[in-house]
């Protein structure tokens, strides 16, 4: 009988002991996002730009609705006045370049749609005009050695009806307004996405199912939106990275593509962001594209919101990541 107490008692020692640590867990600050500028919403992360991070009403943390890796998260969200440089109608603008490199390019210009050998286009409305600047970025960037293998089989959709947000990425599609303010900013918005397609696709598609981003999030994440305790303001490339693991994941790829100096000083006193750095180079980037590269042209090596609001020397970017012909 004895013996049987203790069984007893033991079985209860473990049950209420679970119940209590699984309220802390519930229940301590801790768990939640420690900042406001993203709520969950119809399984999607919006984000809205501001200089401080501002108190939102909805908030939802991860207590309420946890995220999957099928919810993709959006980047932040913007209302711009837009004035395009050149225009016309895709694809007639294609640089000579993005052409040749392009031999099994198909049109069919009455649905406003474009394929390319890596990646399709489609326009929203059928016939919206495209930037010139716009559409170099795209056939480049998408062509480009340095991205083609790890975001292929890429749909873009260029939405001219679209404000916000700036860029959209679900599963391998990317849609993009196309009333950004200028070429600086939808070449970041672009590749900001692109770190998206990778998170979500290229370090899925293989044989067992493996996810190696799960090795990134780690660094800074216990989950989907709850940071690991230890975390501080410096271990992320941006404010907009705080949001969530998938932010943290974009923001990080865009900050190594254009501003990899920066990006490589901050790793020498912070271990979180050495980490995310070697992340990179080693599982993304292992050809050493962009090491010792800054297209910035102001300092972005302190505390900024969004790496995409960062102007960047775009003739310099294109000219780096466009392959010999």
């Amino acid at each position: 009988m004895a013996i049987s107490d203790t069984i007893k008692f033991g079985v209860y020692t473990l049950f209420f002991s679970a119940v209590f640590l699984g309220a802390r867990v519930v229940l301590t600050p801790e768990t939640e996002t420690g900042y406001d500028s993203s709520s969950v919403y119809h399984r999607e992360s919006i984000a809205f730009e501001t200089a401080e991070p501002r108190e939102w009403k909805d908030r939802t943390t991860v207590k309420d609705q946890e995220m999957t890796k099928d919810d993709t998260p959006k980047s932040s969200v913007e209302i711009h006045s837009h004035e395009d440089d050149e225009t016309s109608e895709l694809p007639e603008i294609l640089s000579s370049a993005a052409r040749d490199t392009m031999p099994s390019d198909e049109t069919d210009a009455s649905s406003g749609a474009f394929a390319r050998k890596n990646f399709t286009i489609t326009l929203r409305p059928t016939d919206a005009r495209v930037a010139r600047s716009f559409q170099e970025a795209i056939e480049t960037t998408l062509s480009s050695r340095r991205f083609s293998e790890r975001a292929k089989d890429v749909m873009i959709i260029l939405d001219a009806d679209r404000d916000e947000p700036r860029g959209q990425a679900t599963g391998r599609t990317v849609t993009l307004a196309l009333s950004m303010d200028d070429i600086d900013e939808f070449s970041k918005v672009l590749v900001h996405e692109i770190g998206h397609v990778v998170d979500i696709r290229y370090f899925t598609k293989n044989v067992f199912g493996f996810d190696r981003s799960r090795d990134f999030y780690a660094i800074s994440w216990t989950d989907a939106m709850v940071k690991r305790s230890e975390a501080e303001l410096s271990d992320f490339p941006s404010g907009y990275a705080l949001s969530n693991q998938y932010e943290d994941f974009a923001e990080s790829f865009a900050y190594y593509v254009f501003h990899n100096d920066e990006f490589r000083a901050r790793t020498r006193d912070n271990p979180a962001m050495r980490r995310k750095y070697e992340f990179l180079s080693k599982y993304v980037f292992s050809d050493a594209s962009f090491q010792f590269t800054s297209f910035g042209v102001e300092d972005a090596s302190g505390y900024f919101w969004d790496t995409t609001k960062l102007p960047i020397d775009s003739k310099k970017y294109l000219f780096y990541i466009r392959d010999p012909i």
